[in-house]
């Protein structure tokens, strides 16, 4: 379990359960649950992740909720903001605005963007 009043911070990744009044950083990995009231970020996140204004992290897994998702490289699972963006999808995105740069027909798509199978 970690608590920071204001970060929690990894060099090499955090685990668990973490609960940050600002921010959870990380140079490699956040695997568990993590709860920010401002942003959470890393390379790579595992599990659940949420956050007040934007969970940025190039490869995600699992469930994302933030006012601004963005997983540079790919989201895996569901991501829930009022902007998601993505270049590889598989997944759902929910939200006002969507991005998923591997749907070649819908790439912005508002409320809700899906995209399972190859690239």
């Amino acid at each position: 379990i970690n608590v920071g009043g204001l970060a929690v911070v990894g060099v090499e990744g955090v685990e668990g359960l973490s609960v940050a009044g600002l921010a959870i950083a990380a140079e490699e990995d956040i695997r568990g649950i993590s709860l920010a009231g401002y942003k959470i970020q890393a390379q790579e996140a595992e599990w659940f992740t949420a956050a007040a204004w934007k969970v940025e992290v190039d490869d995600f897994h699992g469930i994302s909720v933030a006012g601004w998702n963005d997983h540079l490289d790919s989201s895996r699972g569901i991501s829930i903001g009022i902007l998601n963006r993505t270049e590889n999808l598989q997944g759902i995105q929910i939200g006002l605005l969507n991005y998923a740069g591997n749907n070649s027909r819908f790439p912005w798509f508002p409320i809700i963007n899906l995209h399972f199978g190859s690239h």
